[in-house]
Parts: structure tokens; C-alpha cells; sequence
């Protein structure tokens, strides 16, 4: 299957990102070529960069929501994984 038919799949929201290519390029070199699964692990890495650059300030998942006053607590980055327990993308 093709990178561009493995990213409508997997990360449809990103493929119109005019940084999309570029993030597909960046991503191929962090992959081994030898990977069983070289081009699903490309699209992943490709969006789980992009998602991470548009991060704006807060990290990790939110584990507490209240909705009277206002409030929201999220999860101190992510052991699980490292850098990639950041997004869905990369875990």
C-alpha cells in the first residue's frame, strides 16, 4: 500500500497539511528501511511530528475535566513511550 493511501487511512486530517510531505520525508529517516511495517511506521511518525508541533503550551492527555468554575488538569508528558506517549500517533 502507498504512503498516500496508508495516510488517508491513518491520519486523514493531515494529508491537505501543506507541511504533510515534508513531515513524510522527516519521518522516513527516522524509520529503519528494513521495518516489516516501514510505510504504516513513516505515516505514523510523520503525523505524530506534526501533532506535536502544534501543540500550544500543554502536555500530555487531560485526566480531569470540571465543568462549574472551570477546570482541566492534564498529565505530566508520558513514560509510556517517551517523546512518541505524546499523541495517539505515537503509541
Amino acid at each position: 500500500m502507498s504512503l498516500a493511501a496508508i495516510s488517508a487511512i491513518l491520519a486523514p486530517d493531515l494529508v491537505s497539511d501543506p507541511r504533510w510531505a515534508g513531515a513524510l520525508e522527516l519521518a522516513a529517516d527516522e524509520v529503519r528501511v528494513d521495518h516489516c511495517f516501514y510505510e504504516r511506521m513513516v505515516v505514523l511518525m510523520a503525523a505524530h511530528m506534526l501533532t506535536v508541533a502544534d501543540k500550544s503550551g500543554t502536555a500530555g492527555a487531560v485526566v480531569s475535566e470540571t465543568e462549574g468554575g472551570l477546570s482541566r488538569t492534564y498529565a505530566q508528558g508520558s513514560t509510556r513511550g517517551g517523546s512518541l506517549g505524546e499523541t495517539s500517533y505515537g503509541i
